[in-house]
């Protein structure tokens, strides 16, 4: 965009230096986002230089086949941070109850790591409320939380989401249902959610007389004197009133709360940009999207996936996802709502993670969702965010052509002398910029919008200039004052 002002014909000297320069756009802050130490491999480092995103040469032509991770076979890795045995060390990727954890390897192969379900030994939580049609709820049917269910749930998910633990199967029963002990930090879980009060002893004759067994009993006895947890005398506020958020009322939940940033919990990724939330003061659940972006679908379900989708790329960003936010606490910002889904802002404490999706090539900007962004800066850093991306060549953006730089004008090059050749409309202009003849330049007066020239419904195009009202005048009034003459220019801003 330049504004343009007239000058006489003896004032006219000089002329437009019409070198560029490409520079690339100058790199946003680094993206910090929470990640277990024990990542997978593929997994990106979070917190970069910004330093190292700036290249020093042109980016090389890109293959232009599907990315596919490069294979790697198991013995090249250590078996123990790969597999899940009966025995080991594991990630907590889930707390499903107060007594059940879903845990991971600590790195994958060729893809998300290896997941196994483990039951804590010698104890038993309440059991949470379950939606109609589950398949563990009797006849079908919903159920409610039993007392103190919901705490019991909290007490472990605080204590060892996303850690390192040291399990032990002791026990594997029907169903390949494994009941083993599980440590962190030296310390045995079944042992501390019992003198919480918060579970209650399993019957296990293997375990009875032995030292191990004593000892939780002890723990059990503590727990009852001092009316702890389960055995306390108060329950009315021990189980929640679940509410969730149908299509039937998600218009009302979203006006009530629309604006709002609010305490959250993610309870499931469905996939990249779609998230299960709950909201612990309420005890609200429902399922949003995240503003602004769209990750590649799983290719589990048809709503979430495009045809030109690759659904291994879209576990992977799923996989990125859980990783850093699955049951961990946000901060969650209402923006909007489509379809009745919620649009929102997903904030750790260590980031924003569109932003990182963005950046790492898992998700791209979608400009429908992207309007309901709050600011226009939260928008311009999104958009250089993606640019990253693009530039690197990286994920979605694999085989693509190179993102062009935008020309950086410093110096005199910003201010130049031309000559008005034609007035395309009352804001485009071109301008013979020097004495070659193919030296001209199209350019916008900046700030400055004129009456919009549409398609015509006559039968003459060429009637489309007059058919229009005010475009013929507002042109008129540019062909008769500025037509022929020299001008002086200043560039104020180069879009894309």
């Amino acid at each position: 965009m330049a504004t343009i002002d007239p000058i006489q014909p003896h004032e006219a000297t000089g002329e437009m230096n019409n070198s560029h320069q490409d520079v690339p756009p100058a790199p946003p802050p680094s993206v910090d986002i929470p990640v277990s130490t024990q990542d997978m491999s593929f997994a990106s480092q979070i917190k970069k230089p910004a330093a190292q995103y700036a290249p020093s040469q042109p980016v090389p032509s890109r293959p232009t086949q599907p990315y596919r991770p490069p294979p790697v076979s198991a013995p090249q890795q250590d078996r123990s941070l790969t597999e899940l045995s009966d025995k080991g060390e594991a990630i907590v990727k889930q707390v499903i109850s107060g007594d059940t954890l879903l845990i991971r390897a600590q790195k994958g192969v060729n893809g998300p790591p290896t997941e196994q379900q483990i039951t804590l030994t010698m104890i038993q939580a309440p059991r949470l409320a379950r939606r109609a049609g589950n398949r563990d709820t009797d006849n079908g049917e919903a159920t409610q939380d039993e007392p103190y269910a919901w705490a019991s749930r909290e007490f472990l998910r605080q204590l060892v989401i996303g850690e390192l633990i040291q399990y032990s199967v002791e026990i594997t029963v029907k169903n390949s249902k494994k009941i083993a002990k599980v440590t962190y930090n030296y310390e045995n879980l079944s042992e501390k959610i019992v003198l919480a009060g918060l579970a209650k002893l399993r019957e296990q004759p293997s375990k009875k007389g032995t030292e191990e067994y004593d000892r939780i009993v002890q723990f059990k006895e503590e727990a009852e004197g001092l009316k702890l947890g389960m055995h306390s005398l108060v329950t009315t506020d021990s189980v929640r009133n679940v509410q969730t958020i149908t299509q039937d009322n998600a218009t009302q939940f979203y006006e009530k709360n629309k604006g709002k940033t609010l305490d959250g919990i993610v309870e499931q990724v469905i996939n990249g940009n779609s998230l299960r939330l709950c909201l612990p003061a309420t005890h609200h659940q429902f399922t949003a999207q995240i503003t602004g972006i769209r990750c590649p679908g799983t290719g589990q379900q048809s709503r979430d996936t495009d045809s030109q989708d690759d659904p291994e790329l879209g576990q992977r960003a799923k996989y990125a996802v859980e990783i850093r936010l699955l049951q961990r606490d946000v901060k969650i910002r209402f923006d909007g709502i489509n379809n009745q889904v919620p649009l929102v802002t997903v904030l750790h404490v260590k980031g924003n993670i569109a932003e990182y999706l963005l950046q790492e090539g898992f998700a791209r900007i979608m400009q429908w969702s992207q309007k309901y962004l709050p600011d226009q800066q939260t928008k311009d850093k999104y958009k250089q965010l993606e640019n990253i991306a693009k530039q690197k060549g990286v994920k979605i953006w694999l085989g693509a052509p190179p993102l062009q730089s935008t020309p950086s004008y410093s110096g005199d090059r910003k201010k130049y002398q031309a000559k008005v050749l034609e007035i395309v409309s009352a804001e485009q202009l071109v301008l013979k910029t020097g004495d070659k003849q193919d030296s001209t330049q199209k350019v916008f007066l900046s700030s400055t919008r004129g009456p919009p020239r549409k398609e015509s419904d006559s039968s003459r195009p060429s009637r489309a200039l007059y058919d229009q009202p005010f475009f013929f005048e507002a042109r008129e009034f540019l062909r008769k004052w500025l037509v022929g003459k020299k001008v002086s220019c200043l560039l104020v801003y180069v879009a894309n």
